[in-house]
């Protein structure tokens, strides 16, 4: 197990993100609890006989501006491009007293940035997974968004041979993957499968 810390701004609603992630995890590849986010990461392309890791990310311990990410299964020259990733899907590098003050303008935004310090605008852990969850789940709840996000895992991700953490079983396809996939035999609104396909 590698352990890091990652350091952010403070302050930084942890916990508000948290949430968002766990209203749009995918079961098999994400796991969202009120302490921590895990998910499944792929091996290296070319990794001879490499099999999938995983990660989670805490809190530091002690209240520190930082986040605690422990990876499992990831080889130490990985390490720079997770926790690049990491950094823009928690927003970590966020200035919040910038944007404090930049919204603190607003009569509108005031009283919200006062009432939630420290939101941060979470993103995803791949560019290509983002883009299909965000045509899968385009004008649906969020509940509608992840079923459909399931059913394409169910069907055209690599389920693995055994569960890395508890929870973690699956990887979310590939663009090869999905390409020339029936999408919508496996329960994709048309619509939706072609501009899958199209990405």
């Amino acid at each position: 197990v590698l352990t890091l810390r990652l350091v952010y701004r403070p302050p930084f609603d942890f916990g508000a993100t948290l949430e968002f992630l766990r209203q749009h995890a995918i079961p098999g590849v994400e796991v969202v609890d009120t302490d921590a986010y895990t998910r499944v990461i792929t091996p290296e392309t070319g990794e001879p006989g490499a099999t999938p890791g995983w990660l989670r990310v805490s809190r530091w311990p002690n209240d520190e501006h930082a986040l605690r990410l422990e990876v499992h299964g990831a080889a130490p020259g990985r390490l720079l491009g997770i926790t690049d990733r990491l950094r823009r899907m928690f927003d970590l590098d966020a200035d919040p007293q910038r944007i404090e003050q930049a919204l603190a303008s607003c009569d509108a935004m005031r009283p919200l940035i006062r009432r939630w310090p420290g939101l941060r605008i979470p993103g995803a852990w791949d560019g290509f997974e983002v883009a299909a969850r965000a045509i899968l789940g385009a004008r649906l709840r969020a509940s509608q968004a992840r079923a459909l996000a399931e059913c394409l895992i169910c069907q055209f991700g690599t389920r693995l041979p055994a569960a890395v953490a508890p929870g973690l079983d699956r990887l979310f396809p590939t663009p090869d993957a999905l390409v020339d996939a029936d999408l919508a035999g496996a329960g994709i609104p048309a619509a939706r499968a072609r501009v899958i396909r199209a990405v």
